[in-house]
């Protein structure tokens, strides 16, 4: 579960529905009952990038609860999202340093 601290010090916990991996960028996306697409980037600059890899939120897209996520398999960023008001949405998440 992820853990989202509100303003008055309150503490709610999202389920995560999805975590995938583009094998083209190598961008991290996830999504769930938090109403949020995040992406994250490795760290090159970590120390241990091999045993313990370091990663920083690279985006952060707001919509509705999100129930499914892919990457594009030819096209290097292009991600898909459905989420719960019915819609599919695409999204071009360009990799860090592009």
């Amino acid at each position: 579960m992820l853990s989202i601290a509100e303003q008055d010090d309150s503490v709610k916990s999202y389920g995560v529905y999805v975590f995938i991996r583009c094998r083209l960028t190598g961008l991290i996306a996830s999504a769930g009952g938090d109403d949020c697409i995040q992406i994250f980037a490795e760290d090159s600059s970590s120390q241990d990038s091999v045993d313990q890899p370091s990663f920083y939120l690279a985006a952060k897209a707001e919509t509705f609860e999100v129930n499914g996520l892919s990457w594009n398999p030819c096209v290097s960023g292009l991600l898909a999202s459905c989420s719960d008001d019915g819609s599919v949405k695409l999204w071009n998440v360009a990799a860090a340093g592009e």
